[in-house]
């Protein structure tokens, strides 16, 4: 039995997502990338206090005799897009709504097409979604972050 079914689901959608046709040379990182490219997910941890990354959650033991817990946890995705500052900031917030979208609709097809997601949770949906739109003296960046909510019994 896992400890937790965090690390098999964080490769399993890292996959799926490195197959996906609109995410054709993307850098995808399972953790924040060590050489960001100009357009770039990972599969990260949460918005807890801890910064360098985790995941937020936990498990709860299941009804009594069966030995079991109940883990359930809030994934955290980030996409960036940056662009040199010559190209509009919508264009480049559009461009990581456009990756964004991909990852959600991953999630979707993959519950539908997989019983459990594989086997590896019983569910996980989108939660919540949040944008920035920083910039330096050189590049324009759009940053979305992704909560992805997840639960089985382990």
């Amino acid at each position: 039995m896992p400890t937790s079914t965090i690390p098999a689901f964080k490769t399993a959608l890292i996959t799926r997502l490195a197959a996906r046709a609109g995410l054709t040379g993307v850098q995808i990182t399972y953790g924040f990338p060590v050489r960001p490219e100009r357009e770039w997910i990972c599969v990260w941890g949460t918005r807890a206090a801890d910064p360098t990354g985790g995941t937020a959650g936990g498990q709860r033991s299941a009804p009594m005799g069966q030995q079991r817990r109940e883990e359930r946890y809030v994934l955290e995705i980030i996409v960036s897009v940056t662009l040199p500052l010559h190209e509009s900031q919508q264009t480049v917030t559009e461009r990581a709504f456009t990756l964004a979208a991909e990852i959600e609709t991953s999630l979707r097809e993959w519950a539908t097409a997989t019983p459990r997601f594989g086997g590896i949770v019983r569910w996980a949906q989108v939660t919540d979604m949040a944008h920035s739109e920083p910039a330096d003296a050189q590049d324009r960046e759009a940053r979305v972050s992704i909560d992805v909510a997840c639960a089985e019994r382990i």
